[in-house]
């Protein structure tokens, strides 16, 4: 037997102290969350927890498969959307009824592409304080930042907003908005 494998064996047997069972005694045990908040300010299980109406539009769902890429740069851009039927109208609709966080984020980001669309209330409610979550607002200010500037200069107001939160992905994104103008 090679000496590795003897010391590692003789290891094993000292943690284990002899014992058959490797369980931690109750005492010690932890009780661990499985879901992971995407920040302590509000829970994701808070922010999505009205159910989605069923006026969906018709590609909303194959839309959201599109935005569940796995990495940013796999998702797409404006020419995959437009492949189907009103793209700017659907992903409004998942930015706010999307089931994950992500996909109301990447949606609502997504709209920067349509910048001729008429979407101003909602980036407008979304880019302010009244997004569920700061990712979101970010998301929205995200948005209004790839329109161009001639077309942000009707989200002045909540761009400065942005600039003064607390949260720095919304600084970040409100700083980037507001370059240019």
């Amino acid at each position: 037997m090679r000496p590795s494998l003897v010391l590692v064996g003789l290891l094993a047997l000292a943690c284990n102290k002899g014992g058959a069972t490797a369980e931690a005694p109750p005492e010690t045990v932890v009780e661990t969350s499985s879901r992971i908040d995407i920040t302590p300010e509000k829970p994701a299980s808070e922010e999505l927890s009205t159910p989605a109406p069923t006026d969906m539009p018709p590609s909303a769902g194959a839309l959201q498969e599109l935005l569940g890429a796995r990495h940013e740069g796999d998702l797409p851009g404006r020419d995959a959307f437009d492949a189907h039927e009103d793209p700017d109208q659907a992903l409004a609709w998942i930015a706010e009824h999307g089931a994950t966080a992500a996909l109301r984020v990447r949606a609502v980001r997504a709209l920067g592409l349509y910048p001729e669309a008429d979407h101003d209330q909602l980036l407008t409610e979304y880019a302010g304080e009244g997004a569920p979550h700061p990712m979101i607002r970010a998301g929205a200010l995200d948005a209004i930042g790839a329109f161009p500037v001639e077309r942000r200069a009707g989200f002045q107001a909540v761009i400065e907003a942005g600039r003064g939160s607390g949260d720095p992905r919304v600084v970040a994104a409100a700083e980037a908005a507001s370059e240019g103008m």
